[in-house]
């Protein structure tokens, strides 16, 4: 039988426990983007600034944060070649179609758009490239268990 729940939902429990106005400061990155690290976020932080009508340093703060039900960075979800969002992120975390989008664009855009449950279930090369392309390099046995515990959950709780 096949699954009712999509990639999607397990990013979305996994990440956020479906919360759609999650929100998680990354202090390091932050620090990164502040001292000129990241410099190929340049574009996503001046976006965030006339967006908002802020200074610098809070569109870097707010490039440094993961938002919503599938905690994208600021810096992919303001950078228009990754998820390009042009609205607020009020408007940003009160709409699921336009978080649903964003998560959408950057599935494609980063080459993990046709990846599926089953696929993480059964291929490890996929799992992997999966992982480390959504969540990081930095621990990828952790988060393979959290998206095996999301994937049981779900199947659990058919609604």
């Amino acid at each position: 039988m096949a699954d009712w729940f999509q990639l999607s939902d397990v990013i979305a429990l996994n990440e956020s426990s479906g919360n759609a106005q999650a929100v998680k400061f990354e202090f390091g990155t932050f620090s990164r983007i502040r001292d000129g690290g990241l410099n190929w976020t340049r574009n996503a932080v001046r976006k965030i600034a006339d967006l908002h009508d802020c200074d610098e340093i809070t569109a870097q703060a707010m490039a440094s944060t993961s938002w919503g039900r599938y905690q994208i960075m600021g810096f992919n979800l303001w950078d228009a070649t990754t998820c390009g969002i042009a609205c607020r992120i009020g408007e940003f975390l009160c709409n699921a179609q336009t978080q649903d989008d964003a998560l959408f664009a950057f599935l494609k855009q980063s080459g993990i758009g046709d990846i599926t449950v089953s696929d993480l279930e059964n291929d490890e090369t996929k799992r992997e490239v999966f992982i480390t392309k959504y969540n990081g390099p930095g621990d990828i046995p952790g988060y393979w268990a959290l998206t095996l515990r999301s994937i049981a959950y779900l199947r659990a709780h058919r609604p």
